[in-house]
């Protein structure tokens, strides 16, 4: 049997489910400002809203529709224990059918 090296996605599927949200959360390990760069894409027939939070305020909002990417790119000041939600919705209409959003994000400190 080959052994088969570990791969290491680069993409998240997120599937909100019906009037919920699939949310991926980072919590600051220390006090600074970290840049946060990432995107949110429909995979599909994707009819959906995504956002990024911290500690539960919108700092980034936007639909999302069939394959429309919503990049996003910030420095978010944070003290440690603060977090990072990313969300992905099912859209106004509240049908999470069809509504698979891929995910990817890269956060580091500023140096």
């Amino acid at each position: 049997m080959t052994a088969v090296p570990n791969i290491i996605p680069d993409v998240l599927d997120m599937g909100p489910g019906p009037s919920s949200y699939a949310v991926v959360r980072w919590t600051a390990p220390t006090k600074g400002r970290w840049d946060v760069v990432g995107q949110f894409f429909g995979t599909g027939l994707t009819t959906g809203d995504v956002h990024v939070l911290r500690n539960g305020v919108a700092i980034f909002n936007s639909p999302l529709n069939a394959s429309q990417q919503a990049p996003f790119s910030m420095a978010v000041d944070v003290a440690p224990g603060d977090t990072l939600d990313f969300s992905a919705g099912p859209g106004p209409d509240g049908n999470n059918d069809f509504d698979p959003t891929g995910f990817n994000v890269t956060i580091t400190p500023e140096l």
